[in-house]
């Protein structure tokens, strides 16, 4: 009966590792977190473009909000954001590179920018 437990587990656990890795088009994500420590703080709130995973907020390893293009391409939205003490907004360019913020620009790659809201 051991035995077959341990199967059984091993089995359970070598059907889902596949869970445990990030994967395209996620991968641009990794270097978040290091582009955000040296340009904010850990307790900074931010935005992110993004559609509807939480994995960018996942690596980016910060508390805020996962938001579409269109909400953040909203003034009025900006000005609530900014109300609710957001400090950054993140623009992923894996999910649009089009968003042109009237914002002061504090970092930006080929993966995506950050700007200081």
């Amino acid at each position: 009966a051991i035995i077959l437990l341990v199967i059984i587990s091993i089995e359970g656990i070598g059907d889902q590792i596949h869970v445990f890795k990030i994967r395209q088009p996620n991968t641009s994500l990794l270097s978040l977190e290091s582009a955000l420590d040296k340009n904010t703080l850990p307790t900074d709130l931010i935005a992110i473009n993004s559609d509807g995973s939480p994995t960018p907020m996942f690596c980016a390893h910060r508390k805020g909000w996962n938001l579409t293009n269109e909400y953040l391409s909203n003034l009025q939205n900006l000005d609530f954001l900014k109300s609710k003490g957001c400090k950054f907004i993140i623009i992923l360019k894996i999910f649009n590179s089009n968003i042109n913020l009237e914002l002061p620009k504090v970092f930006d790659s080929h993966e995506f920018s950050v700007y200081k809201l």
